[in-house]
C-alpha cells in the first residue's frame, strides 16, 4: 500500500500501541481497517467500533485496492477510535 499527502492516518495512544503489539496486529493493518471501515458501531465516550464488513473487502480486492493477504489481515481486526486516535485494536 502506498501513502498519499491526503491520507488520514490516526495517531495511535499508548494503550493502542502495547495492545497492537501484544496482540500481533502491525499499523499497517490498521491503517487500511481505519481508511476503509464501512461498519462504525458507537461504543460510548464518543468512540466508535471500526470494521470492515467481508462484502467490502471483497469489493476492494476486485478493484485491486487490497491484496488478498491485505483483506485476510484486515477480516476480523476491530479499531475503537474517536475519530481521530486509535484508542485499542483488537481481533474478534
Amino acid at each position: 500500500m502506498t501513502t498519499t499527502a491526503t491520507e488520514i492516518r490516526p495517531r495511535f495512544t499508548s494503550h493502542a500501541t502495547l495492545r497492537a503489539q501484544q496482540r500481533g496486529i502491525r499499523g499497517a493493518e490498521v491503517n487500511l481497517v481505519f481508511k476503509f471501515a464501512d461498519i462504525e458501531i458507537p461504543v460510548g465516550s464518543n468512540c466508535f467500533r471500526l470494521t470492515v464488513s467481508n462484502q467490502e473487502l471483497a469489493g476492494l480486492k476486485a478493484q485491486g485496492l487490497l491484496t488478498p493477504a491485505e483483506a485476510d489481515k484486515c477480516r476480523r481486526l476491530v479499531i475503537i477510535s474517536d475519530g481521530h486516535s486509535v484508542i485499542t485494536t483488537y481481533r474478534h
